[in-house]
């Protein structure tokens, strides 16, 4: 077999991909959306007429194969063959979805020895790139070494990750993954990259696959331990020329692939559930700013999280210890509380009409009152609660009009005037975190110096003043007040170093509880990022379904938290827009 430096084809490898990933997300990015239709893009060939001479180039003894410009010149006798697909979910990038990816794969003998796949895109601008090469150390995500995750039967906590098309039809994909959930991500590529760097247990690609866009996949799969089956429960394998095609894959570790092999994987390909779908961006919209779009996802995420995690704690034994993790319990794991749920309907009114407006946000508590929720009892509550949202969308306003508007909200659903201005007062905060990223003192600062600005009711003030110094106040369902519980999230804004402390410490601190998690988590998250909620707060939230057929409380899909990265950014994108 003819050799190859693998040190140096994983170098090339991965400069072509980050320049081809370069032009894809100008394109993503255009005005109007990117060129194309169906799942064709102009921009993907263009992708791949930048890495083929890349490759070809600095190996010509080398076989290539590529998606859309075929194969190369003979390869010598026993040469390996690259295998590329410039923009793997081609579909879902013209729809405006963030999530596919380049994916530069080499196949040597039959095996795949070398992937590499950058989600150019995902979850921001600064892109998603896991890198391996067979003899070059361990499999590298973003830079930092991969621990591949021992391989386990699957459990309830455990994430299979799907294509977009699960979301068509929740209950066929909830029994094919069970005991597991799903998530949906594009790119095959990218979902064997997650599973092979831990962050889910396995995932399908099940129309027709073939050997560009599970080749690199495949390679940092089996640098992790895992493995990738085809239709009829046996390893993909591959032709001497590079060659390898499928009607269905799964790949992860052994035990959960043997298990999923087993289901009717055909099933999910047929009925439809329910007509609406979750969030997706307008062609061509799109936010530039990565550190401004993780903050925003970060606000989300921490205000679902932290609610989660607190309505869990609350339905567990007294004597129980407070874990870390979110697992499934009084509601499933992720599942956003009844005030959270408030936020989440505020968001899509706004993202729905592309704007804000009090008729439609009431509108849209109304709808959630009608839903017959499980926890209606914090809807003056829910004001503060649904802060984070709103101070998402507010994020370009000047402070006074952030915190007027927040304080309008409040009024809408019978806050008095204390909890109206302590709603009004996160909103500035949040939305000053998110635009200007001056830290947890630049966020108390600027509501603090509204509040004593704007003539607020004392307590609100004087809430937002101690916080500095503490220490937090001892809260009791019956007699917490909205400042109490302002005066506690930002005691712990200025103290916690990450989300996870401090919506823990508002959890133990008793009193209602789930609505001052959340409050903490949505600030700390908005103030910190995306990557400031723990990784498996964000994997249960982004696969937090509560269907029929797996959650003890079952919701309508509206409230669903699977696509808070989207909604987040839809928020921002309403937020950029010129009031009319």
């Amino acid at each position: 077999m003819t050799a190859v430096d693998l040190g140096r084809a994983l170098e090339v490898a991965v400069a072509a991909a980050r320049e081809a990933g370069d032009h894809l997300r100008r394109d993503f990015h255009r005005p109007g959306g990117a060129r194309g239709h169906g799942d064709k893009a102009e921009a993907d060939t263009e992708a791949e007429l930048l890495i083929r001479p890349r490759l070809v180039q600095a190996f010509p003894s080398c076989g290539y194969l590529g998606e859309e410009t075929g194969r190369g010149t003979s390869p010598e006798a026993g040469a390996p063959t690259w295998l590329v697909d410039p923009n793997d979910g081609t579909r879902d990038y013209l729809e405006g979805r963030r999530g596919s990816a380049v994916s530069i794969g080499l196949v040597a003998g039959g095996r795949p020895v070398l992937g590499v796949v950058f989600a150019f895109a995902y979850p921001d601008d600064d892109g998603d790139l896991f890198v391996w090469a067979e003899g070059q150390g361990p499999l590298r995500r973003n830079g930092r070494p991969v621990t591949p995750a021992p391989g386990t039967a699957l459990r309830a906590s455990d994430v299979v990750l799907v294509s977009s098309t699960g979301d068509r039809d929740p209950a066929a994909n909830l029994e094919c993954v069970a005991p597991a959930r799903f998530r949906t991500v594009p790119s095959i590529a990218h979902r064997l990259a997650l599973v092979a760097a831990g962050e889910a247990a396995a995932t399908s690609a099940l129309f027709a696959p073939r050997e560009w866009d599970y080749g690199a996949g495949h390679a940092l799969l089996g640098a992790a331990g895992g493995r990738l089956l085809d239709e009829s429960g046996e390893p993909v394998r591959y032709a001497e020329d590079g060659s390898s095609r499928t009607q269905w894959t799964l790949g992860g570790s052994a035990p959960a692939v043997e298990l999923l092999s087993l289901r009717p994987w055909a099933s999910t390909r047929g009925r439809t559930w329910g007509n609406d779908r979750p969030a997706r961006l307008a062609r061509g919209e799109a936010v530039a700013d990565s550190g401004r779009l993780s903050r925003a996802q970060g606000g989300l995420l921490g205000l679902v999280a932290g609610g989660s995690l607190a309505a869990l704690a609350a339905g567990s034994s007294p004597t129980a210890p407070l874990g870390d993790r979110l697992e499934d319990g009084s509601l499933m794991a992720g599942q956003p509380t009844g005030a959270v749920e408030t936020a989440l309907a505020l968001a899509r009114s706004i993202v729905s009409h592309g704007s804000y407006s009090a008729d439609t946000a009431l509108g849209a508590y109304k709808d959630w009152l009608d839903s017959e929720p499980f926890d209606a009892d914090p809807v003056m509550r829910s004001a503060l609660v649904r802060a984070i949202p709103l101070a998402t969308f507010a994020h370009g306003l000047a402070a006074d009009e952030a915190a007027e508007m927040g304080r309008r909200d409040g009024v809408l659903t019978g806050a008095d005037p204390a909890c109206a201005a302590a709603a009004g007062a996160l909103v500035l905060a949040v939305s000053h975190a998110i635009a200007w990223a001056d830290g947890p003192r630049g966020a108390h600062r600027a509501a603090l110096e509204w509040a004593r600005d704007a003539g607020v009711p004392q307590p609100v003030t004087d809430a937002l003043a101690q916080a500095a110094t503490g220490p937090p106040r001892i809260v009791d369902r019956s007699t917490s007040t909205a400042a109490t519980v302002l005066h506690n999230a930002f005691f712990e804004l200025l103290r916690a170093g990450d989300v996870a402390s401090g919506v823990l410490a508002a959890t133990q601190r008793g009193g209602d509880s789930g609505v001052d998690a959340a409050i903490t988590g949505g600030l700390l998250g908005a103030v910190h990022g995306r990557q400031a909620v723990p990784a498996q707060w964000r994997s249960m939230v982004l696969s937090c379904r509560p269907h029929p057929l797996r959650a003890a409380k079952p919701r309508p899909r509206i409230y669903w938290p699977t696509d808070v990265y989207e909604l987040a950014e839809r928020l921002l994108l309403a937020g950029m827009r010129p009031t009319v």
